[in-house]
């Protein structure tokens, strides 16, 4: 069973696949928890405490998540590498022949002494050939292949993300939440909220009508 404590709060919950929604109504204690978290939330699994950055994936900008981060690649990368090592292990000594040939053609005809690696290099290849995610124009599904990869490349399957629901309508977090509990996975979705109406300007609603 996973719990997570929250100091500043002094309340612990019960974790299970889905979205927990954690509404702050005060800025102090929302900043705190933000700036810092790894003492301020206190993560259990079976009464067993844990490291929270270790187990799980912390999300403070999520409007600007990247699907190709750099930890993202590097990692895609050595997956793509085990696989073709363990299917592909003949196409590979065939490339790796092919090269090593042109290699030597391209030494004997060089005036200068040129050396080379006879083994391929998979993630420099990999690199050279530009693979990566696909990035979607829509956010929502962005998002749920930004969770997916981090479950699939990192095994995490906790994430803690500030400010979401600001991000998705009711019918995105709805969906969100179903995919979540099929994927065997947790978002909490830590939000700030100070509900009044002074000093603003212009209030939409989903349907794009001024309150």
């Amino acid at each position: 069973m996973i719990k997570l404590f929250i100091d500043s709060i002094g309340k612990a919950f019960e974790v299970e696949n889905g979205i927990y929604q954690i509404i702050i109504k005060d800025p102090v204690i929302y900043r705190k928890i933000a700036l810092d978290i790894d003492s301020e939330i206190i993560l259990s699994v079976d009464d067993k405490t844990f490291e929270l950055m270790k187990e799980s994936i912390i999300i403070y900008d999520p409007i600007n998540i990247d699907i190709n981060d750099t930890k993202i690649i590097k990692s895609l990368y050595k997956l793509i590498e085990k696989r073709l090592h363990e299917s592909f292990n003949k196409e590979l000594f065939r490339l790796e022949e092919l090269l090593f040939n042109l290699s030597e053609e391209l030494v004997l005809s060089s005036n200068f002494e040129i050396d080379y690696d006879p083994q391929i290099d998979i993630s420099k290849l990999l690199s050279s050939l530009g693979i990566k995610y696909k990035i979607s124009s829509d956010y929502y599904t962005n998002l749920l292949q930004y969770l997916k990869i981090n479950i699939e490349l990192f095994s995490k399957k906790l994430f803690i993300i500030f400010g979401l629901s600001s991000l998705l309508n009711s019918k995105e977090m709805e969906m969100l939440n179903y995919e979540l509990i099929l994927l065997n996975a947790s978002v909490v979705n830590i939000s700030y909220s100070s509900i009044s109406h002074e000093k603003i300007e212009l209030i939409l609603d989903e349907d794009w009508c001024i309150l």
